[in-house]
């Protein structure tokens, strides 16, 4: 994230670097349970049954059938962000971004993962957080002390419950 309107040139020479497509696949073979090392990293990404993760692989191949894209491609789009969306820029920027997908029907809610590290996370809590904030687009308060409260999950019990005794 850029604090500015225009990143300095170590992030501008750092992105798209380390974009290994073997890291992609190992991680896309452990999201699908399925291994990817099997196929011509150069052919497109053949329709398989996965026993992982369907939409992730479902999402890859279609990526692979409409760009025309080889599995070295999608290896390399895969260890980018699991092929979902990056928003990258000023907190402003990225609070667009944001405000787009939730309004446009697109998400519902965001898992926020690490670009670089350390630093991320707090750069996010302190500087998108608040944006997103006044556009009424993250919550102030919370209903509950702890997370079962808040879910509604009530009280957490210790004790197992019973299990049902079946009679051969």
């Amino acid at each position: 994230m850029a604090r500015q309107r225009h990143p300095g040139p170590h992030r501008a020479r750092n992105a798209g670097r380390g974009h290994d497509p073997i890291s992609g696949l190992i991680t896309l073979s452990v999201h699908t349970d399925h291994d990817f090392s099997q196929y011509d990293l150069d052919a497109p990404i053949e329709e398989v049954t996965v026993p992982g993760t369907q939409g992730l692989f479902e999402v890859a191949h279609r990526l692979s059938v409409k760009n025309n894209l080889t599995l070295r491609d999608v290896g390399k789009l895969y260890v980018q962000g699991v092929l979902l969306p990056q928003f990258a820029g000023t907190p402003e920027q990225i609070a667009d971004r944001i405000e787009e997908s939730f309004h446009g029907g697109e998400a519902d809610g965001f898992i926020v993962s690490a670009a670089q590290a350390p630093g991320t996370f707090d750069e996010f809590v302190d500087l998108v957080v608040p944006e997103l904030r006044r556009r009424g687009l993250f919550r102030t308060d919370y209903t509950g002390t702890t997370l079962r409260e808040h879910l509604g999950l009530g009280q957490a019990s210790l004790t197992p419950a019973p299990r049902a005794v079946t009679v051969s």
